[in-house]
């Protein structure tokens, strides 16, 4: 697994939640990769799902969070991190169904990166309002 593989974990973790990818998500997905790793998010997505899909426990699965986290950890600047984690909020709390799951997720993902998600959400605000 490299660094592509784990964000791309992350972000079929955090946007399956809800088992919705809505076309807005997905464009803005495809934005991200694209620029990030030049990567097509349809195929690089459909890698991802076949990787989750091979996850049969709750253990197995917080397992495989952890080692993408830690890849993300290892290879990626704290800017970013940032920018990933960013992206994932994106997908989980801004997508205007954000559920109690996704909140989570995401301030364990947040805190596992070394980042806190209330400060995160108030740099987007920020970042939205200039």
């Amino acid at each position: 697994m490299d660094i592509r593989d784990a964000v791309l974990d992350l972000v079929v973790t955090v946007v399956t939640i809800d088992n919705v990818l809505k076309p807005t998500e997905k464009d803005a997905l495809n934005h991200f990769l694209l620029k990030n790793y030049g990567l097509n998010a349809q195929s690089a997505l459909d890698a991802a799902m076949a990787r989750r899909s091979k996850i049969k426990t709750v253990e197995d699965a917080q397992k495989h969070m952890d080692r993408a986290i830690d890849i993300i950890k290892r290879n990626a600047s704290k800017q970013e991190q940032m920018d990933i984690l960013k992206m994932l909020i994106t997908f989980g709390l801004l997508d205007g169904d954000a559920d109690p799951y996704e909140i989570v997720l995401l301030k364990l993902i947040s805190e596992k990166l070394g980042f806190d998600l209330e400060s995160a959400l108030a740099e987007m605000k920020k970042e939205a309002e200039s």
